[in-house]
């Protein structure tokens, strides 16, 4: 995985307004539901859908305390705990980050 701070740069590249992304969790794969993308900023990304009673922004710190987990937590060698503990807005962290890795592919 590239250096923490590119994956950052690389979802703000990547990310539109009205963009749509499947949740996804390392144990059961697709989760069929969905999320948009409400607002794109430099240090957070706005997310709306899946259950939200309100859009929630995603803030480039927890994004890249999740991404340090992620190559193990998508290998399964991290619980999903440990990755919840990290922030409050994991699900869409970890959704977000397997969306850029599917998109690089």
């Amino acid at each position: 995985m590239r250096q923490i701070k590119g994956v950052w740069a690389d979802l703000l590249q990547s990310a539109t307004i009205g963009q749509t992304i499947g949740n996804w969790s390392a144990e059961k794969g697709d989760l069929s539901r969905w999320f948009t993308i409400e607002g794109v900023e430099e240090n957070r990304i706005v997310v709306a859908g899946a259950g939200l009673t309100k859009p929630r922004s995603v803030y480039q710190a927890d994004f890249e305390k999740v991404a340090r987990l992620w190559p193990e937590y998508k290998q399964r060698r991290v619980p999903r705990q440990e990755v919840r503990n990290e922030s409050r807005n994991s699900t869409y962290i970890i959704s977000l980050l397997h969306w850029l890795e599917e998109r690089s592919a």
